[in-house]
């Protein structure tokens, strides 16, 4: 008598689930790094301020290769003071290829150029290092908001497919059950 081997095949029910879990797991990262950046937002607001001179400011480009495009962000450096201590430094945004963001900033640089004063948050831990903390949301294309608005998305995704896996999961054992005669 010979003895045959089974072979479980993976039920798309599984496979579903399974994509839901890691899928909800990815919207919780997106609502962590949402929730570090607005945390990280509050600390900078609550630097002490100073009053800088834009040294320059210009929207940099830059390729990518294997991203497949060019992106842009803004730079601008400054000069200003801390207890009489000349100070120089810089900010750049967060990168983008979109073109929609890329025009808000060329608007941006073309408002805040050279010699134009410009308020900046500075850690008091270390002058060097400086914040527009807000000043600059219109041209930042990581923000919390949008950080929590792509985990609710992908949430609502990963939820759409849980919901296909119990569907799945139920055709299948009302299939299983119609194959072997139960009910």
């Amino acid at each position: 008598m010979a003895i045959q081997g089974t072979k479980r095949k993976t039920s798309w029910a599984s496979l579903l689930f399974t994509l839901s879990l890691v899928t909800f797991i990815f919207s919780g990262l997106f609502a962590l790094d949402g929730w570090n950046r607005e945390r990280q937002l509050k600390i900078e607001t609550g630097w002490p301020t100073a009053d800088a001179t834009i040294n320059s400011c210009f929207v940099s480009q830059y390729r990518k290769v294997r991203a497949g495009g060019d992106f842009f962000y803004v730079y601008c450096s400054y000069s200003y003071s801390v207890n009489e201590v000349l100070y120089k430094s810089h900010t750049r945004t967060t990168s983008t290829t979109q073109s929609d963001m890329v025009a808000l900033m060329n608007g941006w640089v073309h408002e805040h150029h050279k010699g134009q004063h410009q308020v900046l948050h500075y850690n008091p831990a270390d002058p060097s290092q400086v914040s527009l903390a807000g000043a600059d949301n219109e041209i930042q294309t990581q923000t919390a908001e949008a950080k929590y608005h792509a985990g609710r998305v992908v949430a609502m995704f990963a939820l759409g497919l849980l919901i296909a896996a119990v569907i799945a999961g139920k055709v299948r054992d009302e299939s299983s059950e119609l194959a072997t005669g139960t009910s």
